[in-house]
This record gives C-alpha cells, sequence and structure tokens, in this order.
C-alpha cells in the first residue's frame, strides 16, 4: 500500500513496510518522476530531499554575469582611450603642419633675402602659429654648428600641447634641403621651442 506525504517543497513517496500494528514508513524517493530524482539529494541532517541543481545554476549565472561585465567595462574603457590617442595623433599632425610651414616661410624669407636673420620670430599660418627660432650660418653661435655651405633652420609648433621641433639643413646658395629632422628638444631652449 502506498501513502503520498506532501511537503510545500518536494513530492515524497513512502512505502508502507511490515503488517505489525507498529507500521514504519521509509522514504523510497524524493520525487515521483523518476527523471527529476536523479538531481536529488538526501540531506545528512534530518533525510529531507533538496535539490543542488538551482543553487548551481544560479551560482554559474551570477559567475557569467560578472565575467560579462568585466570584458564590457574594458572594452568601454580600450575605446574610450583610443579615443583621446586619436585626437592626440589629430594634434601632433597639426604640429607638424605648423613647423613645416614656418620651414616653407623661412625659406621664402631666404629666398627674398640671403641676409635674414630670424630669432624665435612668431610666423601666423592661418589662425595658427609657429615659430622660426634661428638661422644659423657657419660662423654663427647655435646648438648645432653647420657645414660649410649649409645654413640651419630651426622651427618649432605647439599645438593643444603637441609640440614638433624641426632643424633642417640647407645649401647656403641654392636652398636645397639637405637634411630634414625633427629633434625631441633644442639645446638653448627647452622641450619644445622657446
Amino acid at each position: 500500500m502506498k501513502h503520498k506525504l506532501r511537503s510545500m517543497k518536494h513530492k515524497y513517496v513512502i512505502r508502507r513496510t511490515g503488517d505489525s500494528p507498529r507500521t514504519t514508513f521509509t522514504q523510497v524517493d524524493c520525487f515521483e518522476n523518476p527523471r527529476l530524482s536523479s538531481i536529488a539529494t538526501k540531506s545528512p541532517t534530518n533525510g529531507a530531499c533538496k535539490s543542488g541543481a538551482g543553487f548551481i545554476a544560479l551560482i554559474s549565472a551570477i559567475i557569467i554575469s560578472a565575467v560579462l561585465l568585466v570584458v564590457t567595462v574594458t572594452l568601454s574603457y580600450s575605446s574610450f582611450f583610443a579615443r583621446y590617442n586619436l585626437l592626440d595623433s589629430e594634434y601632433k599632425d597639426r604640429s607638424s603642419a605648423l613647423a613645416e610651414g614656418c620651414v616653407d616661410a623661412a625659406l621664402l624669407k631666404l629666398a627674398n633675402d640671403p641676409n635674414y636673420y630670424a630669432n624665435n620670430e612668431r610666423t601666423l599660418i592661418g589662425s595658427d602659429e609657429c615659430h622660426i627660432k634661428q638661422i644659423c650660418l657657419p660662423s654663427s653661435n647655435c646648438s648645432k654648428a653647420p657645414l660649410s655651405g649649409q645654413q640651419i633652420i630651426e622651427t618649432y609648433a605647439n599645438f593643444q600641447n603637441a609640440c614638433t621641433n624641426l632643424r633642417v639643413a640647407i645649401n647656403q646658395n641654392t636652398l636645397a634641403v639637405q637634411s630634414w629632422e625633427e629633434v625631441p628638444y633644442f639645446v638653448t631652449s627647452g622641450a619644445c621651442g622657446g
């Protein structure tokens, strides 16, 4: 004879054993459905059935959510900072273009007047500015002495804290460019020109 005992969370199957007036009942399974009974375990303290599958699923969902949150935040920050790297690169391009514009302006002034001399001359290019730091002759006192027959033009530009320092060696007679280099600083001044 089978009796069913209902609990709020679990279904028990109770089997009657023995025909004595003192009948004992033993718990046979935690669920009536045999497929569900494989995921349930008996509690070692009171023998009640409990299911571990819900706990495992909950913890797994929390761990997966935490991992996805970390990945999302990491990607978000990297794209956020990539935007600033791109902006810094754009500022550096503008600064380089301004310093090159000053080299061209100095070449034009030298073509018009071979005795032209600059001492930190401010030059406007559009709404921005650059500086012709100096034009060095072999006989002048410069941070890098030019070779015989050369002149050295030093220019700098600063655009939104992006700095470019250019040192250009030209032929004194033909004004042909012999070398063109960006330097981190000029010996006689700081990191950005002046």
